[in-house]
């Protein structure tokens, strides 16, 4: 490993999101500027680093240094120190003040003052607030310090800006001290994440907080998953001992029955519950048990018609009859829980009821609720009354890991409604009702339109899934129209689809980040330039028969991000799937045309077939190329026809009308879903026919 050690002298490139940055450092031992590549979680130009790592060569920008890690210097000298605290760094010091702490303290001013800032007391003319400001200043590479510990030693950047904003001063004592600790106190951190790191470290993988936060990570995942409250003692052992084999069984005995001892889990007969889902299930059901016995004021059945009546005339619609029976049971009873499938109208109930009990509650305090945030903004814009998510509403501190709105501290509401209820966690819920202990009665609304891609793609695969041997789907907009979320995966994966893959957008939900390190069945582009992006860009998974299938996802440069060169990321990535099986698939991400049609050339007899995404149009030039290879330039997207390429009319034509930045929205209604449906030679591996597939919601019924 070799050091550069130099200043920042300017930045090509800087990602905020994983830090990840291309600079050009000056050097006293090189005449021209280095450029460095590598992670930093916050850099300064003046200031002095030194960059450990190797020289490597880029295919295309050259000669590169590659740091690993890096750490920031004090610099030594009179000039060099003067001109130091005279920077731009430490605002408001000046040349003249910091000559003069130089010329009282010596040329290793900066390393006293670090070790003792009451030594700048002897510099005339300093004020306390310059005396602090400098002492500060100096003191945030021990931040670096443990950043690049973390980064060293595996982490990924994101979890690194996690553990340091969850530990802050204390992060290096805590993680050393008990690395599991990470999966107690910071949200959504993997195991599988924290073990690696603890392992770095030294862990012995019999080490009783090991095993312990092992039990309790697969209880509360197990549970997770499958939308229980408990798991059965066989099968946590049967998972435990899956998850690492050369676990002690007596060290399992000994660390269940400390976490019993604990109160960390509660073993019921045959059944292990972890104190976090007993404790939600017991609330929750005190909590209703509760609130159905409250008394609700009775309105007439005569004047709720009436009011329904006069909401029918005034918005021009007819309610059905079990329409009409909702909107009075949702004023007769103190909870109502609505449900229903895509285009049974719950919208237009939700947005009628509120308008009936705001006719006879007047002075009553709302809140609308979701648990994300465009959920949130789609139930607002519905209802025209603010709403938010269920984080926002009880306002959680990441700092202190807790909801500052509790059941001390209550929600001043009369009618709490919540919205797509089945993202709600069993956890979550019980927070929002201890919080809830001043509300009068409560909308419970299950899923709403604003998924019609996946609505009508989970129609399709119940339909015809026994027709295919493998399904791909490209996922990068599942999230109401942008990105994907860790529980839609696992939800399209489980409906049937085998491998997911993505686009540029994968990177909209920061939770993927972790997800994708996970999990082979998800993709990202294959051509992010940094090795440590997340996630895989392909992969290799088995058809209902058998057959190795290999797939790539891979993004075009033309028009979109400058990552690295497509073509020739392909041909490195065929190599290696052709070791395993001949049957290859690539969806290629990209905006232009040319491009698409370039790479279908490029790789021709190489790969069984590769498809284009990204444009959301369906072109009509699907064909064999001569060596084999099915191609066609774009499938089209799944989702709503009532829009700009899926997204609202009245969101997107505005910007093209003034130029100005416009919030998009998913559209809705008139779904039509998208594909091909190929078919390989199982002896060559080549495309025998590629077929476009273009379906609407009542034609997928008739399958």
């Amino acid at each position: 490993m070799e050091s550069v050690i130099g200043k920042i002298v300017g930045v090509r490139f800087y990602n905020e999101q994983n830090k990840y940055i291309i600079a050009l450092v000056e050097s006293k031992d090189d005449e021209k500027l280095i450029v460095v590549t590598g992670q930093m979680v916050d850099f300064q130009e003046e200031k002095l680093y030194q960059f450990d790592g190797d020289y490597v060569i880029h295919p295309k920008y050259g000669r590169q240094f590659k740091f690993i890690c890096y750490q920031e210097l004090l610099v030594t000298g009179h000039n060099e120190v003067v001109k130091y605290l005279s920077s731009s760094i430490f605002k408001g010091i000046g040349k003249v003040l910091a000559n003069r702490i130089v010329e009282t303290l010596g040329e290793n001013a900066l390393e006293k003052i670090v070790a003792d800032k009451n030594c700048l007391d002897k510099v005339p003319g300093i004020t306390p607030t310059k005396k602090q400001q400098i002492y500060e200043q100096l003191n945030v590479e021990g931040n670096h310090e443990i950043a690049t510990f973390l980064l060293q030693h595996g982490l990924h950047m994101s979890i690194v800006e996690k553990i340091m904003a969850t530990y802050q001063e204390n992060a290096y004592e805590m993680i050393q001290e008990n690395p599991y600790c990470m999966l107690e106190d910071i949200e959504n951190m993997r195991f599988k994440t924290v073990d690696q790191f603890a392992m770095s470290l030294g862990v012995d993988y019999n080490d009783f907080n090991r095993v312990k936060a092992l039990i309790e990570y697969t209880i509360k995942e197990c549970c997770y998953q499958t939308g229980d409250t408990y798991l059965l003692f066989d099968q946590l052992l049967k998972k435990i001992k899956s998850a690492d084999r050369r676990l002690d069984q007596n060290v399992i005995g000994e660390c269940i029955d400390l976490l019993v001892k604990q109160n960390r889990i509660y073993l019921k007969e045959d059944m292990v519950f972890s104190y976090i889902y007993e404790e939600a299930e017991n609330g929750i059901v005190s909590k209703l048990t509760y609130f159905n016995s409250l008394f609700v004021e009775e309105n007439t059945s005569q004047q709720i018609e009436e009011m329904i009546q006069f909401i029918q005339e005034k918005d021009h619609i007819q309610f059905a009859s079990k329409q009409k029976k909702a909107i009075v049971d949702f004023m007769k009873y103190p909870m109502m829980i609505l449900t229903g499938g895509p285009g049974t109208g719950k919208s237009t109930i939700v947005k009628a009821a509120i308008e009936v009990y705001r006719k006879y509650e007047s002075n009553a305090k709302i809140a609308l609720v979701a648990p994300t945030g465009r959920a949130a903004k789609r139930l607002s814009d519905l209802t025209g009354l603010e709403a938010h998510t269920i984080h926002r509403l009880l306002r959680w501190d990441i700092s202190k890991n807790e909801f500052m709105v509790n059941e001390d501290s209550p929600l001043p509401i009369d009618l709490l409604v919540i919205d797509e209820f089945s993202m709600v966690d069993t956890v979550l819920f019980h927070y929002l009702l201890k919080a809830s202990r001043l509300v009068k009665k409560i909308l419970i609304i299950g899923d709403i339109i604003g998924r019609p891609g996946r609505e009508i793609l989970k129609l399709f695969l119940e339909k015809n899934k026994k027709n295919y041997d493998f399904v791909i789907v490209n996922g990068e907009n599942a999230a109401a129209g942008f990105g994907l979320t860790a529980k839609l995966a696992d939800d399209l994966l489980a409906n049937g689809c085998d491998v997911i893959t993505s686009g540029n957008h994968i990177w909209d939900k920061k939770e993927m980040y972790e997800y994708l390190d996970k999990t082979d069945r998800v993709l990202r582009p294959a051509n992010y330039p940094d090795e440590n992006t997340p996630g895989k860009g392909y992969t290799i998974v088995k058809d209902k028969k058998g057959n190795k299938i290999g797939v790539v996802s891979i993004q075009g440069r033309v028009f979109m991000m400058p990552i690295d060169c497509p073509f020739k990321k392909i041909k490195e990535i065929i190599a290696e799937i052709r070791k395993e099986t001949k049957f290859i698939i690539v969806d290629f991400h990209a905006e232009a045309t040319s491009e698409k049609v370039a790479m279908g050339w490029h790789i021709d007899g190489q790969v069984s077939a590769i498809y284009g995404t990204h444009t959301h149009i369906q072109t009509a030039d699907e064909k064999i190329l001569p060596e084999g290879t099915g191609y066609i330039t774009d499938i089209g997207m799944t989702g709503s026809e009532n829009g700009i390429i899926g997204m609202k009319v009245q969101s997107v034509l505005p910007k093209f009308l003034n130029a100005l930045p416009q919030r998009f929205e998913i559209a809705e209604g008139n779904e039509r879903l998208c594909g091909i449906d190929i078919e390989l030679d199982e002896e060559t591996g080549e495309c025998k026919k590629i077929e476009r597939i273009s379906k609407t919601f009542m034609e997928i019924s008739y399958l």
